[in-house]
């Protein structure tokens, strides 16, 4: 935490702003200015090198395996050091994805060890101590944003005019909902939000398709399965979208994933099949019984 060019490779000093003194400031920042958005970042590295973590491990290369559980280490020790609370629990939830795509009984071990162990998680958690404030402070922030919508339903307040008019309406300065679907619901009214919604939907089934389906060809699936959730969860608790190095990333994963998918039909034959005999027989025996009762 010392002014020297180390420091502002390692991302210990806040480069640029000159109202946060880089002593007393203990979060890692990076270079997002923000260690919210810090570890979203973190996060979806740590979910691209679990990704390949398994892919180690299933064709035995266990030398590379080391290397990265290596790095796994490090992305960890990062994680925390942001202070990020919510970013601790998804780190958590990505090891607990991570054994189920390896080992379902040791995922269910490691479940029922964290169950039975939660004091111990909450203290090892940052900033626990902060914690319920911290919890009413959000909610306060969600409750505002959502009135802040009502009152700008159709179109939202525009990113640019968020601070404004939450400032002028409530005489707090908060830049962003801190949730991510109410703040796109916010900032672009309801056509924005719905249309949000609408991609979360279709991607949803997307990952249900792949993750069941038979399809051999699910090489790089494990990526998307730890990674696309990140932004979710992520987006739950803060409204990480709201920054340039976040967003930019995550266009270009969801452009992969949509290039990924491209195959996949929102309507699974099968599915369709099973759907009209279903409908056909609905028919026929509703004809059958209207026949019987004019008999």
């Amino acid at each position: 935490m010392t002014q020297t060019v180390l420091s502002y490779f390692s991302g210990t000093v806040l480069i640029g702003a000159a109202g946060i003194n880089p002593q007393h400031y203990t979060r890692l920042i990076g270079s997002t200015y923000n260690p919210n958005f810090s570890v979203a970042l973190l996060l979806l590295g740590l979910s691209f090198l679990l990704a390949d973590c398994l892919v180690s491990i299933r064709k035995s290369f266990f030398y590379k395996l080391m290397l990265q559980l290596s790095a796994v280490c490090i992305f960890t020790h990062a994680i925390i050091l942001t202070g990020s609370r919510a970013g601790f629990v998804i780190m958590l939830i990505l090891f607990i994805t991570f054994l189920i795509r390896w080992k379902k009984w040791i995922s269910l071990v490691f479940l029922i060890l964290m169950l039975v162990n939660i004091p111990l998680i909450v203290d090892w958690m940052p900033r626990s101590e902060q914690l319920f404030e911290s919890a009413e402070l959000r909610k306060e922030i969600w409750k505002n944003s959502f009135n802040l919508w009502q009152e700008h339903s159709l179109f939202g307040t525009t990113p640019i005019g968020f601070y404004t008019e939450y400032s002028s309406l409530f005489h707090e300065h908060v830049p962003h909902a801190h949730n991510m679907i109410l703040g796109v619901f916010t900032e672009y009214g309801a056509l924005g939000g719905i249309a949000l919604l609408f991609v979360i939907f279709i991607n949803g089934y997307k990952v249900l398709y792949l993750y069941f389906s038979k399809t051999k060809n699910k090489v790089h699936l494990d990526v998307f399965l730890f990674s696309l959730p990140v932004i979710l969860l992520t987006g739950a608790f803060d409204y990480v979208l709201f920054s340039p190095q976040v967003a930019f990333l995550a266009i270009i994963l969801l452009a992969c994933w949509d290039l990924y998918t491209a195959k996949i039909t929102l309507v699974n034959p099968r599915m369709a099949e099973i759907t009209m005999g279903l409908i056909k027989n609905h028919s026929f025996l509703t004809s059958k019984n209207k026949k019987t009762s004019n008999n």
